[in-house]
């Protein structure tokens, strides 16, 4: 054995003997111990329940964010492609000097660019969030 390896071995049983006898003088420092070894377990257990709950929490948010995401692209999406074809009709309808094309172009634009997109996704949210209810969808 080396001598560190001799040293450490020494020092342990010492440590070893301290507790024993600190043990048989005070049995309630067993109890003690016990108890605290149980706590530590507990807790342990609470930890371990609120690092799933957290991962968990995680992931749900993690699926929204993603969801309305890929929601409010699409929105957009839809928005640009109509308003792209009601510029093509405006342009034609400009080319052609075609008033009633014109107005009808421009009622379009109108229409798509008033319109809130965001006010659907807030009614949309609301209904999501609103565990209570049905939710209905209307093909």
């Amino acid at each position: 054995m080396a001598k560190n390896e001799i040293i450490k071995s020494t020092t342990k049983d010492r440590l070893a003997d301290v507790f024993i006898d600190t043990i048989s003088a005070n049995p309630e420092y067993l109890n003690k111990l016990t108890d605290i070894w149980a706590e530590n377990q507990r807790l342990d257990k609470q930890i371990q329940f609120l690092e799933m709950q957290n991962e968990k929490q995680i992931l749900v948010i993690t699926k929204r964010y993603e969801m309305f995401r890929d929601i409010l692209t699409a929105v957009f999406s839809e928005r640009q492609v109509a308003l792209s074809a009601h510029y093509k009709t405006l342009d034609n309808a400009l080319a052609s000097n075609d008033k009633e094309l014109i107005i009808a172009s421009l009622k379009g634009i109108s229409s798509i660019v008033e319109q809130n997109p965001l006010s659907s996704l807030a009614e949309f949210t609301k209904i999501l969030d609103n565990e209570n209810d049905v939710l209905e969808l209307n093909f």
